[in-house]
């Protein structure tokens, strides 16, 4: 299957709406839902009539709707079909096409075609235009709650561009920007709390090419972490007033989502992940990038000893000081990994202070839950090691549960090798469940 050109602003805007373009909207045009997916209040298409054979009224028994989620990630491509089937929900497909590392000196041609192959792989196994939404992950994305007045959807819109742009977080007019409302937001006050995404409309259209040009139709666009805390919801239920951290270490960024009960009020992306921590180990050991993951996976924290670890926490061992070479490999490597460990870990804590002092208006706040996401959660004693420096439980849960699934066509130890990476692409396939992407062209009821 060879890759198509298309027209990605035509494609987007069937998905943005005209609104997001910056153009009126069409009236009596459905909204299909973007980069903030089904979170918050649903968008809907306007009330109208149903026909007393419309499908959404009359559900046969045999019926059933599919619908996947691609990943893109850096390092692997990650894709999950789910399928409907009255109240059941089965996984039919699920693949892992991983990426080979090419040198830092590789051009951005070659990256792309990398890319592209993998998800091409993916396509030729299934059915031509293939219904899916994509994921954002980029540290140019903007997500973070708002207050503003209460008013008409546009002058809602204007007030947010307005904001946004006199505090130069982002620029308005080379931007997608979408919000919803938040839960807690009384309709008798005359201000109301959004949570607002932001995204380069450059990096939305590349994501549509690469997806679009390999044989897919993409109905929807999700950030990574909405993705994360759909797929976490299904299976697990806190608090409405818990504080709630979830850490998605990728390979090349860690996704930090802040949030208290339902709402994520906090998202930051930061560029200390897995290929960070590979290459730490490979510039101190001296070996290929190949041989430094292999010796990240078989050391991980574990071989961290007591003394070293003190010394990173108390920084006597200077950032970019290689260890002496009479200490045993795993005790290097785990000391390495521990240092770079911590700079992500800091600033995770910056991110979760900031959020939670921002939401309570308390110094110091604590976390109720930490869960623990991405194939950079596998590294060794990471889990153990969180749970002592902030005193709170880390969970790694396993997203297939109550997922049905035909072991004929899927492989069960496949399934769990995947359950720790696969939040992202199976929290956008969960949108099957909403009509918006029914085949029947209807969009979602009112």
């Amino acid at each position: 299957m060879s890759p198509k050109k298309i027209d990605s602003k035509k494609v987007v805007s069937r998905i943005f709406g005209d609104t997001l373009l910056g153009k009126k909207k069409r009236p009596g045009a459905e909204t299909i839902p973007s980069l903030l997916g089904y979170h918050g209040k649903k968008q809907t298409a306007p009330k109208e009539k149903l026909s007393p054979i419309s499908p959404i009224r009359f559900i046969w028994s045999g019926w059933q709707n599919e619908f996947g989620g691609l990943d893109m990630g850096s390092d692997s491509i990650k894709f999950v079909l789910l399928v409907q089937e009255r109240r059941r929900l089965r996984l039919k497909d699920l693949q892992v096409e991983k990426l080979i590392h090419m040198d830092r000196k590789a051009k951005p041609e070659e990256l792309e075609k990398a890319t592209l192959d993998a998800i091409t792989k993916i396509a030729s196994r299934l059915k031509p235009k293939t219904k899916l939404g994509i994921s954002l992950n980029d540290p140019s994305l903007f997500m973070d709650s708002l207050t503003v007045p209460r008013g008409s959807e546009q002058e809602v819109q204007d007030i947010i561009r307005r904001e946004l742009s006199e505090k130069h977080l982002i620029d308005p007019n080379s931007s997608f920007i979408d919000h919803t409302t938040l839960n807690g937001s009384e309709s008798s006050s005359p201000t109301q709390e959004l949570l607002v995404v932001a995204a380069p409309r450059e990096l939305v259209y590349r994501q549509f090419e690469r997806a679009q040009a390999t044989g897919f139709k993409v109905l929807s666009v999700e950030t990574n972490a909405l993705a994360c805390l759909q797929a976490l919801r299904r299976i697990k239920r806190w608090d409405a007033k818990d504080r709630v951290l979830i850490l998605d270490i990728g390979a090349a960024f860690s996704n930090v989502s802040v949030g208290i009960g339902d709402r994520i009020t906090f998202n930051r992306i930061i560029p200390i992940a897995g290929e960070r921590w590979t290459k730490a180990v490979q510039e101190t050991v001296g070996c290929d990038f190949e041989k430094a993951e292999q010796l990240k996976i078989r050391y991980g924290l574990k071989q961290a000893s007591p003394s070293s670890q003190d010394n990173v926490l108390s920084g006597t061992i200077p950032e970019g000081t290689i260890p002496e070479a009479t200490i045993p490999e795993g005790e290097k490597v785990s000391q390495i990994l521990m240092a770079e460990t911590e700079k992500l870990l800091d600033e995770v804590e910056r991110s979760f202070q900031f959020a939670l002092t921002k939401e309570t208006n308390e110094e110091g706040a604590r976390l109720n839950h930490v869960f623990l996401m991405g194939g950079g959660a596998r590294l060794l004693a990471l889990k153990e090691h969180i749970e002592k420096r902030w005193g709170v439980p880390v969970r790694q849960l396993d997203l297939w549960e109550g997922i049905a699934l035909d072991e004929q066509t899927i492989d069960r130890e496949f399934l769990n090798e995947t359950r720790d990476i696969i939040s992202v692409s199976l929290g956008i396939a969960l949108r099957v469940t909403e009509w918006s992407v029914l085949p029947f062209g209807f969009g979602m009821p009112a």
